[in-house]
């Protein structure tokens, strides 16, 4: 099914509309999940129901942090509003078992 939504340019600049294209994610606790990008994507719009979680836009599975990373290789924390690019992936786990939404929606 394509993205048929958009959003309006800049960061939350309106409130968008209610999203035509969500993907679900059943995370299991400290288990990473590969998210792929729908092709016609240019934003998502993250929320879960037992944060914290981390994200990787890297080829690299997220991992929870086990310690401090201070070299740039780090994952971002709870992101909610992202640009994506379109048909690529980024990597999610949580050290709590929860469900994931990811809203995409297309550029203008």
């Amino acid at each position: 099914m394509p993205v048929t939504q958009t959003v309006p340019e800049g960061p939350f600049s309106d409130a968008p509309y209610i999203c035509d294209y969500i993907d679900n994610r059943v995370l299991a606790a400290n288990t990473a999940e590969t998210v792929t990008v729908p092709a016609t994507a240019d934003w998502v719009i993250i929320n879960y129901s037992a944060p914290p979680f981390y994200l990787s836009k890297t080829t690299i599975p997220a991992v929870v942090p086990p310690a401090d990373i201070v070299d740039g290789t780090g994952h971002a924390v709870s992101p909610t509003y992202r640009k994506v690019v379109r048909g690529s992936t980024f990597s999610v786990i949580s050290p709590n078992a929860g469900v994931m939404s990811l809203e995409f929606y297309k550029r203008d």
